[in-house]
């Protein structure tokens, strides 16, 4: 199953401690990249978020932003420092009676700019619960962010398959103009022979000789019937429900060398033509699977 990398899901949900809300969205990327989004107090839950999104996704730059409101618990102890809040206050005082400035301001100023005044410490009592609850929460707001991969999958995979169904039909054109270009050798080797002067027997034997060794040289069976082959596995990875865009990328080099030597031995025009377009089918193939998770 084709499957797009750029998405779009979310999903919030409340519990007895408050309400989690998560956001889930990517970009196109050649490998995948993780980047989550969490409140400083929460950041311990991080691994498991990680491995609960990199079990459904393969591949792409991946933003995952939660937030919670909390209501009635909280991820952090909070507990005041008295001791150097007395120290604080009390240094204030006679800074202010020194320099006689106004005592209860300066005290004032003193106490709300310092950072010291409340130990923060995590508290995993509550872990359990919380962790659970960012799991749900994540795991809902990635059912819609799939299924707008899927969807925006089938409709790049559709028009891949319409241009591997191109490159067939030009593949079989090939196949056919290239039986016919040693007869048209032979008839133009004749022809320019028969100017000068009448062929005679022992040169007619020269000429088949010249042909035949014209027809190895730009036969190209091999190359066709490995670009067949390329092909028709391209089609089972569009048809897969494991599909990966690097297999398919790796795919379309092989496709484009086997094209490259048909045009290399070709000297029909018609060919060479034919080459050009199909190269161009897989370039335009390629910028498809840059989508392509």
């Amino acid at each position: 199953m084709i499957k797009s990398m750029t998405a779009f899901g979310k999903a919030a949900e409340s519990f007895p401690f408050g309400m989690v809300n998560v956001e889930l969205s990517s970009t196109n990327r050649k490998f995948l990249e993780i980047k989550i989004s969490l409140p400083s107090e929460l950041r311990r839950f991080e691994p498991a978020l990680q491995k609960c999104v990199s079990s459904q996704v393969a591949r792409g730059a991946l933003f995952l932003k939660v937030s919670i409101s909390f209501s009635d618990l909280s991820p952090v102890r909070i507990e005041p420092n008295t001791v150097y809040a007395k120290e604080l206050k009390k240094a204030a005082s006679e800074l202010a009676e020194a320099l006689s400035l106004d005592k209860e301001r300066f005290t004032h100023d003193m106490l709300s700019r310092s950072s010291h005044l409340v130990h923060v410490t995590e508290s995993f009592e509550h872990d359990e619960e919380i962790e659970k609850a960012l799991l749900q929460v994540t795991e809902a707001a990635l059912k819609p962010f799939l299924d707008v991969k899927v969807k925006e999958g089938a409709i790049l995979a559709a028009d891949m398959r319409g241009r591997i169904d191109e490159i067939e039909k030009m593949r079989s054109q090939v196949e056919l103009l290239s039986k016919e270009t040693p007869e048209q050798q032979q008839e133009k080797l004749k022809k320019r022979l028969e100017e000068y002067c009448a062929l005679p027997e022992e040169l007619e034997a020269v000429v088949a000789r010249e042909v035949a060794l014209f027809a190895d040289k730009v036969d190209v069976t091999e190359e066709l019937v490995r670009l067949e082959a390329h092909l028709n596995h391209f089609r089972e990875c569009l048809d897969s429900d494991h599909s990966s865009g690097k297999t398919m990328e790796f795919i379309l080099q092989e496709m484009v060398r086997e094209i490259n030597t048909t045009g290399s031995k070709s000297q029909n025009q018609q060919i060479a033509r034919l080459v050009v377009q199909m190269k161009a089918e897989v370039e335009k193939i390629k910028e498809q699977i840059q989508n392509i998770e």
